[in-house]
């Protein structure tokens, strides 16, 4: 007999999953899981080649998203990196 499990727990274990990689020295320091509605999550999974933090969304509900997402501010994202909030490592360590 199969065990089913419940969408949320899924979840909950890939946001945990997702969540180890980013803690790991050299990966992700700061940013965070971002709640955006019930069930609903930005997840941050790396850094483009400046240095900018790359998320995606995840949800219980409906197919993967598998759509590359930049911060523009709490809680808003976007998927073209020009318009993000976003300073470069290289311009970060400057200032």
């Amino acid at each position: 007999m199969a065990v089913r499990r419940k969408p949320a727990a899924l979840l909950t274990l890939m946001l945990v999953v997702l969540a180890s990689g980013c803690t790991r020295e050299g990966a992700l320091r700061e940013p965070g899981i971002e709640y955006l509605a019930a069930g609903v999550f930005m997840v941050p999974v790396d850094r483009d080649e400046t240095g900018c933090v790359r998320y995606r969304l995840i949800s219980d509900r409906g197919a993967p998203d598998y759509t590359v997402y930049w911060r523009i501010e709490p809680r808003y994202f976007t998927n073209n990196r020009h318009s993000a909030d976003c300073q470069p490592r290289a311009a970060a360590n400057q200032g």
